[in-house]
This record gives structure tokens, sequence and C-alpha cells, in this order.
């Protein structure tokens, strides 16, 4: 009786763990609210203060926001996120640089680009790991029921 429970238990642990993971190809989140743009500024300028980001820039005509970069772990990878508000959304997208460079026959190629976080099908990698960061910050603006995911380039249902 004790590993009939035992696999049942584990059953639904695996199956609940499952539903969690997040979708591969998603680059941006959507915020949809009841505020004004410079409301929902606001609010963003507070939850990212809140929660120990830096605001490199803050344009308060149309309304975008984007963190001081990061640095990820011991990792060379560094990220910030990026905040765009219109009515009442916000559009919120991540980006990293590797900041690394290497030498070849005296030329160094730096690798310094800006690349968009897009989740993988690897649930623990950089990107999946970053997204969920920038999910959490969504969550402390509203809840998951006014979050939309769009797709790489496809707008969200």
């Amino acid at each position: 009786m004790k590993s009939l429970i035992l696999v049942i238990f584990l059953t639904v642990s695996y199956s609940l763990f499952s539903q969690e993971k997040t979708p591969k190809g998603i680059n941006k989140i959507i915020v949809k609210n009841e505020l004004s743009e410079r409301d929902n500024l606001k609010k963003v300028i507070s939850v990212l203060r809140e929660n120990e980001y830096s605001i490199s820039k803050i344009d308060s005509v149309s309304f975008q926001i984007e963190t001081t970069p990061k640095k990820f772990r011991n990792w060379s990878y560094t990220y910030y996120f990026q905040f765009g508000v219109f009515d009442n959304k916000i559009r919120v997208s991540g980006r990293y640089n590797r900041n690394s460079s290497y030498q070849v026959s005296g030329i160094i190629f730096s690798d310094s680009g800006s690349n968009e976080i897009v989740t993988t099908k690897v649930g623990n990698s950089f990107h999946n790991i970053i997204f969920e960061e920038m999910k959490s910050i969504c969550l402390k603006i509203v809840d998951e029921s006014q979050i939309q995911y769009e797709v790489s380039g496809k707008r969200p249902k």
C-alpha cells in the first residue's frame, strides 16, 4: 500500500511540475490593467526600486524604461529589462550581453552585442531563469490573469 501511495504522489508531483514549465519561444510579457500611462510608468518605477533594480533610462515622453545591466551569477553574462507603456498596457522584454571576447591571430573579436531573452526547451537555461525573474516583476504589478505572453514576433491571443 505504501508503494502505491508513493507512486501516486510521484506521478501527481511530476504532472504538477511539468505544467509549470515555461513554453518555448516567449520573448515578451504584456501586462494589462486599468491604470493610465503615467500611473503605469510610476508603478513600474516603484516596483523596480522596491526590488533593488537600478534604472538606466527613463523616457517620460515615450514612456520607456530600461534597467541597468545586472550580472548573472558568476557568468560573464549581464542582462537588463525594457518596459514600454502604452495606454493601459506594459510591454516587458529582456536583453542580455555575453561580455566575452576572444583573440585570433592578434585580432580581438568581441561579443558584447545585445541579444533578446527568448525562452527555451531547457527548463533551467539562462534564458528561462531570467524570463522567470522578469515575470516575477510583472506579478508585482498585476496578478497572473492580467498577463499575456508574446511568442517571438507573434501577438498575444
